[in-house]
């Protein structure tokens, strides 16, 4: 009799990618620019998640991938959805930024953005099935202790610097940043929302120039 056949593992097979100790330069000058263009652009950072890949049992060479793919396929839509009979997404062209880190080889995502406030409870409620999903946790299941953490963004412009700690020490000065090492990372180490990127806070910044020396 042939024996039962198995469910596949949830979780994504592990793939060889590259590797880094440091935030690049380009990444980390979008990260820090991100608060101020999210402002600028009306969707203002206003909550802070921290989500463990080491402590949901995801490899290493695995976690940004898969937090990458949970943030695309989950976040983004939700974000950009726009409800039937309505004419503006229920969330808003997402904003957001992130960044990885290992120190002494515990790898999470730190992750900032923007949800309105009358989205709050739905987007937790969310969040926590998608990071379920992303981990193969059962949903009736509950996540490992110190897993996943959210609060309110109170000062993104602290944070983000909390977050750019990891910068390639060789352009860590220019931003008054000390860098700090933040371990090895498989795959991208960092990202922001293409709606915040250059494109965007490169004019925002060029125009402020313009209007600060007119003053």
């Amino acid at each position: 009799m042939a024996p039962p056949a198995t469910k596949p593992s949830r979780l994504p097979r592990t793939m060889h990618t590259k590797v880094s100790h440091h935030i690049s330069r380009k990444a980390a000058t979008t990260l820090l620019h991100s608060p101020r263009t999210a402002a600028a652009t009306g969707r203002p950072f206003n909550v802070a998640v921290c989500i463990s890949t080491s402590a949901l049992g995801i490899a290493a060479e695995d976690a940004s991938r898969v937090f990458r793919q949970m943030r695309r396929q989950k976040f983004v839509r939700w974000s950009s959805y726009t409800p039937r009979g309505h004419a503006v997404p229920k969330n808003g062209t997402p904003a957001d930024t992130w960044e990885f880190e290992a120190p002494n080889g515990h790898h999470h995502v730190h992750w900032m953005l923007h949800v309105r406030a009358q989205n709050r409870i739905e987007f937790e409620m969310k969040l926590l099935k998608w990071v379920k999903a992303m981990a193969g946790v059962a949903p009736d299941a509950n996540l490992p202790e110190g897993a996943l953490h959210v609060t309110t963004a109170t000062n993104p412009e602290g944070k983000k610097l909390y977050m750019a700690k990891g910068i390639d020490p060789l352009y860590g000065k220019l931003w008054g940043i000390r860098p700090v090492d933040c371990g090895l990372v498989h795959g991208r180490r960092a990202g922001t929302a293409l709606s915040l990127g250059p494109a965007i806070w490169k004019p925002l910044k060029k125009a402020y120039k313009v209007q600060k020396s007119h003053r």
